[in-house]
């Protein structure tokens, strides 16, 4: 049985610490490592980890770490929010994507 169940989906946040699988990924270029702030589809944490794991690895990046996780929901009612983050969960309600991430911030 599927854990994917489109009644009890929620959008979640989270601070991804990454690697390039090799140097010169498309997305970090000649960097190293980066965060970036992720919003995802998912049911759960666990859910929601394993969706931006499995994206970052189609993109040639790692996952080293996924901290800060909470519902969008929850974040916004505790904490000031980028306006840009607003139009990511906006962009995830209104298509089929599943991840979508904020801006790479690179460090060595």
């Amino acid at each position: 049985m599927s854990s994917y169940n489109k009644y009890s989906l929620e959008i979640w946040i989270g601070l991804a610490k990454v690697k390039a699988q090799r140097k010169g990924s498309d997305v970090l270029q000649d960097s190293v490592n980066a965060y970036v702030t992720v919003l995802g589809v998912a049911n759960n944490k666990k859910s929601f980890r394993k969706i931006v794991k499995s994206s970052l690895d189609k993109m040639g990046i790692e996952l080293l770490r996924l901290e800060e996780i909470d519902t969008f929901f929850n974040r916004i009612k505790k904490f000031n929010v980028e306006r840009d983050l607003y139009k990511k969960s906006n962009e995830l309600l209104h298509s089929e994507l599943r991840v979508v991430f904020s801006t790479f911030h690179t460090f060595d």
